[in-house]
């Protein structure tokens, strides 16, 4: 009790000043809201408000200073709206007034007011799903989690649809908490039901995302796969063993030493000291011929021997 009424008190400080708080010579309307008396003219309040235009035409039609009692209303809320109205105060809208004045625009029809008071919260949605740099993390989620709540129930007691579209819209990601959506007694059954309803779609939407990312990986996986299967050399049986084929460049490379045979621009040559056949002819024992390449690099030599052709030139 003792918070609420510092709270209550502090409220009231920032309030002072405002010139409907005392009688003047242009009051022709007194409005009392929990026992307290706010000194008005009835041509502000029934400019902005058709609902106010016709109550004063029934309760206030034969009264020099009639005063209108609003009952159900809070003090502090009916000041901000007064300051609102008043040309000479220019109060500007937060989401903190903009959040109390809601309800009121749509119960009392004022519909430039509520407009207004929409887009100011949807802006703090939008900036706090998308904090400045160095917003602690923490801070961060509890402050969507808070402002979230006042919103969904706000939209809903004023039926702006607005409002609560970007809220749902929010709700639809799976990383924002639910949990207390359904304990909530300020929010009706219809605006929950939509809500876990945008959660249902925003899951199969993220599932979806989720399944094309895997088809991509394994395309991508499967090029890289026939990629290197292409260009890694492939082995080869043959009647003295296994011979390799070679590479799309066209370099050849040899079989493991003591096994298979070479090539020569004669044909095919066995390892030294032995005798083969290959399709009925013998195949001598001699060494592969070399040629020796020779550039000076200022630094080392380079030396390239060629020992193999491909096995593609074997004679059938």
């Amino acid at each position: 009790m003792a918070g609420r009424r510092m709270k209550s008190n502090v409220e009231e400080k920032g309030l002072q000043g405002f010139p409907f708080l005392r009688e003047d010579e242009y009051t022709n309307l007194i409005l009392v809201v929990e026992g307290r008396r706010l000194y008005t003219n009835r041509c502000i309040l029934a400019y902005a408000s058709p609902v106010f235009a016709r109550r004063f035409e029934t309760e206030c039609k034969d009264k020099e200073r009639p005063e209108l009692k609003l009952m159900d209303k809070k003090y502090t809320d009916i000041v901000e709206l007064l300051a609102y109205l008043y040309p000479g105060i220019n109060k500007r809208l937060n989401d903190k007034t903009s959040l109390r004045l809601l309800p009121l625009s749509e119960e009392y029809k004022m519909l430039t007011l509520k407009d207004r008071c929409e887009k100011v919260l949807v802006t703090c949605l939008r900036e706090s799903i998308d904090p400045p740099k160095g917003t602690p993390p923490g801070s961060r989620k509890e402050s969507i989690d808070i402002l979230l709540h006042q919103c969904l129930s706000v939209a809903d007691a004023s039926q702006s649809k607005v409002l609560l579209e970007e809220c749902l819209k929010i709700y639809a990601n799976p990383d924002i908490s639910i949990r207390d959506v359904k304990v909530r007694s300020d929010v009706s059954d219809g605006t929950k039901a939509r809500v876990y309803e945008v959660r249902m779609e925003g899951y199969s939407k993220k599932l979806a995302n989720v399944s094309m990312e895997l088809g991509k990986q394994r395309k991508e996986k499967s090029v890289i796969k026939s990629k290197l299967t292409n260009s890694e050399p492939l082995e080869s049986s043959t009647a003295f063993g296994k011979a390799f084929l070679p590479l799309k460049s066209g370099r050849s490379y040899p079989p493991p030493s003591g096994m298979g045979m070479g090539m020569d621009d004669d044909g095919p040559v066995s390892p030294m000291g032995s005798t083969r056949t290959l399709h009925g002819k013998n195949i001598s024992p001699r060494r592969p011929k070399q040629t020796f390449s020779k550039s000076i690099d200022h630094h080392h030599h380079e030396f390239q021997t060629t020992w193999f052709r491909p096995i593609s030139d074997l004679p059938v």
